[in-house]
């Protein structure tokens, strides 16, 4: 006796749908929720955002405030910056000038007040004396001097007084004598 072949199972007399048959049908609906979701979303449901993209009025009324904000700030921050600057390179500026001309007025004044110094060292030292009495008259000696750039000295010196005669000594051609004058003199 032969073995009848397997069959296949006989369908559910129960009257429900099988468990691929519900698998089936929700995946379908899934994929058509997402559809309608996406379809709708890029189709331009308005929103918000879409308000403030780039190009709306609403863009530009808030681009165009914060441009004017913003080149407020810049442009304080930027005259502050540049007085602080400005301010620093003209204080460089006149201190390097002040420096040139107290340089040129230290020059002027120390070569006026060195050559002041110069003449009363070299009279000091051509005169030799320190004292004179000014108005009266001297019969001096001269000879040359032992001071570098100063070529004379006066090696002696006698002032003159009234109703004294002044002479060469007799025999000497540089001496002075003093003789008590019994002719009047007269002066001019």
């Amino acid at each position: 006796m032969a073995t009848p072949p397997p069959s296949s199972p006989a369908p559910s007399s129960s009257g429900k749908p099988a468990t691929a048959w519900w698998v089936g049908a929700v995946a379908i609906a899934l994929l058509i929720g997402v559809g309608g979701y996406l379809l709708g979303h890029s189709t331009g449901v308005s929103s918000t955002e879409d308000e403030y993209a780039e190009g709306t009025a609403k863009y530009e009324e808030i681009y165009n405030a914060g441009a004017a904000a913003g080149t407020q700030v810049g442009q304080s921050a930027g005259e502050k910056q540049g007085k602080a600057q400005g301010v620093a390179a003209g204080e460089k500026a006149g201190f390097e000038r002040g420096e040139e001309q107290g340089k040129k007025e230290g020059e002027a004044a120390g070569l006026e007040q060195g050559q002041a110094e110069g003449r009363e060292a070299g009279a000091e030292a051509a005169l030799s004396f320190t004292s004179w009495n000014t108005g009266s008259p001297y019969i001096i000696r001269v000879q040359e001097s032992t001071t570098a750039n100063v070529p004379y000295s006066i090696s002696t010196r006698t002032q003159m007084v009234a109703g004294k005669a002044y002479a060469l000594c007799t025999g000497s051609a540089t001496e002075v004598c003093v003789k008590t004058d019994t002719t009047s003199a007269s002066s001019e």
